[in-house]
């Protein structure tokens, strides 16, 4: 997600509707209910894109998460700010469509986040020499990865994919 710590967010309640906005860095010490948007995209060959963090992550440093992901800014729409992201984190403008929505609490705070599926063939780096870094996985290995090694991936990672097979299937 963007490392901008210093960004207003809206506080939302347990019905996600706006009761203020907070500094996003504020967030989980008031335990605000706050909102995130995460983007899978797939590829031709049904792969999904994952994005390892790298060590300057602000949250979860060296482990694999979302294709794009990132916090609604105050007063945005969570389809707006997946448009922002995805071309803020990987300079595309392509179709997206919405594929739910789930929430999760997040140390002590309630964490809204729509999750959006879009399709594109890119090429990552392979041998990138910085830990931050995307690569495309089968739904299998994701699968067997989440049982066997959940601490691979993000805090989140497990409730928006448990979406993605729910509304796939």
């Amino acid at each position: 997600m963007g490392n901008n710590q210093s960004m207003t967010i809206d506080w939302v309640n347990e019905l996600d509707e706006t009761i203020g906005t907070i500094e996003r860095q504020k967030v989980f010490d008031s335990a605000a209910g706050f909102r995130v948007v995460h983007i899978f995209i797939s590829n031709s060959r049904g792969k999904l894109l994952l994005e390892h963090l790298g060590d300057d992550a602000a949250r979860s440093p060296r482990k694999w998460g979302s294709s794009v992901a990132g916090y609604v800014h105050a007063g945005e729409t969570y389809s707006s700010a997946a448009k922002r992201r995805l071309h803020e984190e990987r300079g595309l403008q392509i179709p997206l469509r919405k594929l739910g929505a789930t929430t999760m609490k997040d140390n002590g705070a309630l964490k809204f986040i729509t999750l959006y599926g879009a399709d594109a063939e890119l090429h990552p780096e392979a041998g990138s020499d910085s830990d931050d870094y995307l690569q495309w996985f089968t739904h299998a290995n994701i699968t067997k990865l989440l049982q066997d090694s959940p601490h691979m991936f993000t805090e989140t990672f497990p409730y928006v994919y448990r979406l993605f097979q729910a509304v796939s299937d």
